[in-house]
């Protein structure tokens, strides 16, 4: 019996179908779906082309660029035997998400450590997930409405968060493995290869539960299917529980695992609670409010905020009360649904169900409403847009009408673009981002740290004293905008200010993990070298392959005298990155002035061979040239010197330098 076309009053079959059943009508749609297809395509990768411009942002340079877990395959099993976090030494997380890492792993190994790459890489997986939306639609409900969902999803501007942040790519993985994982449930329960298609359903659901928590709700989206879509009695559900229970399997396997990995269901949690800003009856009272939003933004997409300040609800207002009731009668509706609109139904079962994690308010950190938490449950609000244009127009008895409902949605998809296009460049850095975020909550004591961190790393320190106070003055005690202030007016050479903070900051940071290279920084700035080399030295526990915090301990070494040391740490640092330019730069000053010049000269040599760009390279090939005039190589010194004014044609030494070597020639021709 193959499916109804028709999006009025789309009803699932009641017996099995089989794949000869079925097959003719994919050959009749097959030049309609290419077209379509493409036009996804063109969609989905055209409107986030200007995301490739954008850089790691946020959480992304922990996670990517210092993670030292994805840069060697020798850890990969270490990936599945630790939280997400565990990288940087750290026990407490609720976080087991080996695949996302394994996927960062990848991406590094094909094509290193560019942004646009990664980047990309989110793009297409944005790609996959709309195809998987589509096919799992065409499977439901036909050809037609698959489009027109899929479309909207493609998009919707809520999505924007998880498409152009590279740390969001766990909600990627997770929704591909959901929505296919349901598209193969959907075969098996028609007929279609029933072993297999169970089979592979279980498979990808396995995987998505290492991308992501969310995918532990996929069991329960399953009993919401068989009552809501196929509209099976719960007598008839019980019976077929046999059906899930390879998905049952993994669901408990997947937990064993988590429980064995973390010590706890959720550690993180379990410490958190003791702390939580919310008592029982606030959460009790900002859950409907908190669904309400949600529900807002995916209705109106405006005003897309990085950080949201979510407010607690202290007793039972008005807020509440309109809450409570929109999130019940949604309910009814939802259960209404299922006597005629059996996949309407499902749509909105899908929503709730898949938004329940973001519910718990008390597990989802800081940042309580986020946009990237209604990725997967906007399928449903996808579908029931999409339903409800298609009946206007097909129910159309007039031109008018018809015209009037063309417009509409070609009004609101290009309102949802243009709100796209719009809302990439703020992700474009650290420093945009905090600019846009700050304009909308500026509240946030996080975010005007944030900016203040931002303008630090970008060298704008003037800027970046301001916003760090603000932080401070609306949380006192948090250790981090001391920090950056100490490293900011250390900076600028205001060191009686910058040792207050750095005191202050000692006296706050965490028992765990505190940043001791930035601490190391501090102590270097204020010239208190013991203190830095203590800071490194506690760094280098932490990550002991880390070459950066060798070559800066070495740095401190060489201050106070400690010559064999240093060499020993810049050595480990090159033993660690052959080729680390900032260490080999300094081992071969070192060499050099102990008398080793031909080794430090091959040593500089080779390590600019390797690094041929980036940062510092021409101060290392003023040093080679350097080297080069000690041995009287004027050539040689020469060539290095006008190759570092190629560099940086405002290098007023290496300028100096070549002026010199050509005095030296004349000198003693």
């Amino acid at each position: 019996m193959p499916q109804s076309r028709k999006t009025g009053n789309v009803r699932p079959p009641r017996r099995s179908v089989s794949s000869r059943a079925v097959a003719p009508v994919g050959q009749r749609l097959r030049g309609i779906s290419s077209l379509r297809f493409m036009t996804l395509a063109l969609v989905t990768v055209g409107l986030y082309a200007d995301a490739l411009r954008n850089g790691f942002v946020t959480d992304d340079t922990l996670q990517v660029l210092d993670n030292r877990f994805i840069i060697s395959y020798r850890y990969i099993p270490k990936l599945f035997v630790t939280n997400v976090w565990a990288f940087r030494h750290s026990d407490i997380s609720n976080y087991y998400r080996p695949l996302q890492m394994l996927f960062y792993m990848g991406e590094h190994y094909l094509f290193g450590f560019h942004s646009w790459i990664f980047h990309l890489a989110n793009l297409l997986l944005n790609f996959a997930v709309v195809c998987a939306v589509y096919s799992l639609v065409r499977a439901l409900a036909g050809e037609t409405l698959a489009f027109w969902t899929a479309l909207l999803f493609a998009v919707h501007p809520v999505h924007t968060e998880v498409v152009v942040w590279i740390a969001a790519v766990p909600e990627l993985l997770c929704a591909l493995s959901l929505f296919m994982a349901m598209f193969l449930y959907h075969r098996a329960r028609n007929g279609i290869r029933p072993v297999q298609s169970h089979s592979l359903a279980t498979a990808v659901f396995f995987a998505g539960l290492f991308c992501k928590e969310t995918a532990m709700v996929f069991p329960v989206v399953l009993l919401a299917y068989e009552f809501f879509f196929r509209r099976d009695s719960v007598r008839s559900i019980f019976l077929g529980l046999r059906r899930l229970a390879p998905y049952a399997c993994a669901l408990c396997t997947y937990l064993i695992i988590r429980f064995r990995v973390l010590g706890a269901f959720a550690p993180g949690f379990l410490r958190q609670q003791l702390h939580s800003p919310f008592t029982s009856w606030q959460i009790f009272l900002s859950v409907p409010v908190l669904l309400r939003e949600y529900i807002f933004k995916l209705l109106l997409p405006i005003d897309l905020n990085y950080f949201y300040q979510f407010i607690p609800q202290r007793e039972p207002g008005w807020d509440f009360i309109f809450s409570a009731a929109l999130v019940g009668a949604l309910f009814v509706v939802m259960f209404w649904l299922r006597k005629s609109q059996a996949l309407l139904a499902f749509a909105l079962a899908w929503f709730f169900l898949t938004l329940a994690p973001a519910l718990s308010i008390s597990s989802v950190g800081e940042n309580v409403f986020t946009e990237r938490y209604l990725y997967i449950p906007s399928f449903g609000f996808c579908v029931f847009i999409a339903w409800g244009w298609l009946r206007i127009k097909e129910t159309a008895r007039t031109r008018a009408v018809l015209i009037t409902a063309y417009s509409s949605i070609t009004l609101l998809l290009i309102f949802y673009a243009v709100q796209v296009v719009r809302r990439i460049p703020d992700w474009r850095s650290d420093l945009s981002l905090m600019q846009k975020t700050i304009t909308q909550s500026p509240g946030v004591p996080q975010i005007q740290s944030g900016l203040g961190v931002a303008y630090y790393q970008t060298g704008e320190f003037d800027l970046a004293i301001s916003p760090l106070e603000r932080s401070l003055a609306l949380n006192p005690d948090s250790y981090l905008p001391h920090l950056y202030l100490a490293l900011t007016l250390s900076a600028l050479g205001d060191n009686q200010e910058a040792s207050a903070h750095l005191a202050r900051a000692n006296e706050l940071k965490p028992r765990f993990e505190p940043p001791w290279p930035l601490f190391g920084q501090v102590y270097v700035n204020l010239k208190q070298w013991n203190q830095a080399i203590e800071c490194y030295r506690n760094a280098l526990v932490i990550e002991p392959e880390n070459p950066v915090l060798f070559t800066v301990l070495g740095e401190a070494l060489q201050e106070i005298g400690e010559t064999q040391e240093s060499i020993s740490a810049f050595r480990e640092a090159i033993r660690i990155e052959p080729g680390a330019l900032d260490a080999s730069t300094n081992l071969a000053i070192t060499l050099s002035q102990q008398g080793n010049t031909a080794e430090a000269v091959n040593l500089l040599a080779s390590a600019l061979r390797i690094h041929p760009s980036g940062p510092h390279v021409d101060a290392a090939w003023v040093n080679l040239g350097t080297m080069y005039a000690q041995m009287h190589d004027w050539d040689a010194a020469e060539a290095a010197y006008e190759h570092a004014l190629e560099l940086n044609s405002n290098l007023g030494i290496a300028r100096q330098l070549l002026e010199s070597v050509e005095k030296n020639r004349t000198r003693l021709k």
